[in-house]
């Protein structure tokens, strides 16, 4: 094998992980020299997207293939960042967000969002899908500049629920001195009122768990399991076990399917032969009718509790 194979094919895997881009910088690196690099993109065997950042021929053109180029061309400590990141991290709500880089550099790029920030940490940066990407503790401090209390809350639940951080890790990287003052001060209020629980499952159980955690209403325990002859059986989205009241989100997302409504029913019906009494909460109720809500669920929660 020739030099110039043996550079080939280091390029080739290069870009089969980094969707088909690679730098001028790496091209060197594996021994190809500028005139060479010239020449190929001359004759259409590079395909140049930035100044020194190039793609292979016959690469479809995606989000991630044009995300890793901005990346690239951003330079050195840049990354994907806020929205971006969170659609990466397949985070509920950000599956548009629009290519957004931090980087130390100042420089415009056409279709993408640069921000001009004091650098990153080597240990802020990450790789997903071969994209070099902030960790998911820095993307919560990103979003909460734009991001308002329930929507980031959202983002902190989603997060935690697929696995991507926890409570003590996103505490542990907000107790760093140099971050935003603002922005830091924002999520530790929302993770303080939150607590280190069980993480919502989706959007609507967030909005759900933001209601319920109110003065007027006594403290709520989130997921709570349901057992019947030493066995678990249901596990409700919210519940008061002294009053054996269950409080759940409904939405058509997640409960509209046919299969979806007849296991709601037996689990429904089991709850209710075990003394359980269900209030089911839609999405219109937790944002436009609020207080009628928790006044609704106070009011069978004191029944409740007298008929116990």
């Amino acid at each position: 094998m020739t030099d110039l194979q043996r550079a080939d094919r280091l390029i080739a895997r290069a870009a089969a992980r980094q969707h088909g881009v690679f730098t001028r910088e790496f091209a060197r690196q594996c021994g190809l020299r500028d005139s060479t690099i010239d020449h190929r993109l001359k004759l259409a065997k590079y395909c140049q997207l930035w100044p020194a950042v190039y793609s292979l021929p016959g690469v479809p053109d995606t989000w991630e293939k044009r995300a890793i180029a901005g990346v690239f061309h951003a330079g050195p400590n840049a990354a994907l960042s806020g929205p971006a990141a969170a659609r990466k991290f397949a985070l509920p709500g950000f599956e548009k967000a629009q290519i957004e880089i931090s980087t130390p550099r100042r420089l415009t790029v056409k279709g993408m969002i640069v921000h001009c920030r004091v650098p990153l940490r080597a240990d802020e940066i990450t790789q997903r899908d071969g994209i070099p990407l902030t960790i998911p503790e820095r993307i919560l401090l990103d979003l909460s500049a734009a991001l308002p209390e329930p929507r980031l809350e959202g983002a902190v639940d989603s997060l935690i629920h697929l696995g991507h951080t926890d409570f003590r890790r996103i505490i542990g990287y907000l107790e760093q001195p140099a971050l935003p003052r603002r922005r830091r001060r924002l999520l530790l209020k929302i993770l303080g009122e939150r607590g280190d629980v069980v993480a919502n499952e989706s959007l609507l159980e967030t909005s759900l768990g933001r209601l319920l955690r109110h003065p007027s209403l006594p403290s709520v325990v989130r997921q709570h399991r349901v057992y019947m002859d030493g066995r678990p059986v249901a596990r409700p989205d919210f519940a008061y076990p002294e009053a054996k009241l269950a409080v759940e989100g409904h939405s058509l997302k997640f409960h509209g399917s046919e299969l979806q409504m007849k296991q709601d029913a037996a689990r429904h019906a089991l709850l209710e032969s075990l003394g359980w009494y269900i209030i089911y909460v839609t999405w219109w109720e937790t944002t436009y009718r609020a207080e009628e809500t928790r006044e609704r669920i106070r009011r069978v929660y004191f029944e409740r509790l007298r008929v116990a």
